[in-house]
């Protein structure tokens, strides 16, 4: 199962958002085993951001990880978060 979040976020938040993520995917690492999870920011945009976050757990699902969730909900206080979940086909 992949998960991703893209984020829009205001400009005058990236410093703080930057640093939170950091903190955020510290945590994810430090507590959670069987996920990876990357960030990344759009070339020509500084304010939007990608995080993928990898399950290796092979399982079908329909909602996506309790993980990826929390993630979201974290995240939504920068701006705007559209969160999908993805199978392995």
């Amino acid at each position: 199962m992949i998960e991703t979040l893209e984020i829009i976020i205001a400009p005058n938040l990236k410093h703080r958002f930057e640093n939170e993520i950091e903190q955020v995917i510290k945590d994810v690492m430090d507590s959670t085993s069987g996920y990876t999870m990357k960030i990344y920011s759009k070339v020509n945009l500084s304010s939007d951001y990608l995080i993928i976050i990898k399950s290796s757990d092979k399982q079908t699902v329909n909602k996506g990880s309790e993980l990826g969730f929390q993630i979201k909900t974290i995240l939504s206080a920068f701006g705007l978060v559209n969160y999908s979940v993805w199978n392995v086909v």
